[in-house]
């Protein structure tokens, strides 16, 4: 993994800080970045194969902050349901095995971890700032590590809809459109925090924009992270 240092460009994906790296994994101020890029999901093999890399690439990072097999989990989506482009984190955590409610119960089968999930939505909405309230949660319920997915902004378009990007940095919601709120991150949340985002606005002429056919892309992209984070979080979850 190649080390770099952080250059300031306006976007939230690693791989157009410079064009020199372009490489899978990097390493940029010692927080770890994975790019995994795809052309179409609606095909059933890369569906797929998207899939198993998401999988094999989210293992990895979960290793890296050495995190446990049973290791309890908080899984968030940000973002507005109501706005389709920011709607990724939301509608992944409606498809995402909850059981933490059943470990209470004492009515869980070995090969399930224990995972919780909580949307936030976004501060326009609950006048709240979406850190205070995942800072809230964890301090309640006492999660041993967070996986946030929110919705990213590219300054390529062939980015745009074309990757996942993996990050155990954190992240700032709504820094991709200078709306800048409080990082959530290890450093402030004090357990490891990995991010899980796609681009999918980019800005055109000063405009933000996203593609026309992005109610599809959500719900097929959304449904993909879902099925890899469960699983990855859940040995007893297969292939689906």
């Amino acid at each position: 993994m190649n080390r770099i240092n952080l250059e300031t460009v306006y976007t939230d994906i690693a791989i157009e800080k410079s064009n020199k790296y372009n490489k899978t994994r990097i390493n940029i101020d010692g927080y770890n970045y994975i790019t995994i890029r795809f052309n179409d999901i609606t095909d059933y093999n890369e569906n797929k194969k998207i899939e198993n890399k998401l999988i094999k690439n989210l293992n990895y990072i979960l290793k890296e902050n050495n995190i446990k097999d049973d290791d309890y989990g908080l899984i968030v989506g940000l973002g507005n349901i109501n706005s389709t482009p920011d709607s990724l984190g939301p509608k992944v955590i409606e498809n995402i095995i909850v059981t933490s409610h059943l470990f209470d119960l004492n009515v869980v089968e070995k090969g399930f971890r224990k995972i919780s999930t909580f949307i936030p939505s976004v501060t326009s909405v609950t006048g709240i700032e979406t850190y205070n309230l995942i800072k809230s949660i964890v301090k309640e319920i006492k999660p041993d590590f967070l996986i946030v997915i929110d919705s990213l902004k590219a300054s390529k378009e062939d980015n745009l809809n074309k990757i996942i990007q993996l990050t155990d940095k954190g992240i700032k919601p709504g820094s991709g459109i200078k709306n800048n709120r409080k990082e959530i991150s290890k450093n402030n949340m004090n357990i490891p925090v990995i991010c899980i985002g796609v681009p999918t606005v980019i800005n055109i002429n000063d405009l933000i924009v996203c593609n026309v056919n992005i109610d599809f892309f959500i719900d097929k992209i959304s449904l993909l992270i879902s099925n890899s984070i469960n699983r990855c979080m859940h040995e007893n979850v297969k292939n689906i």
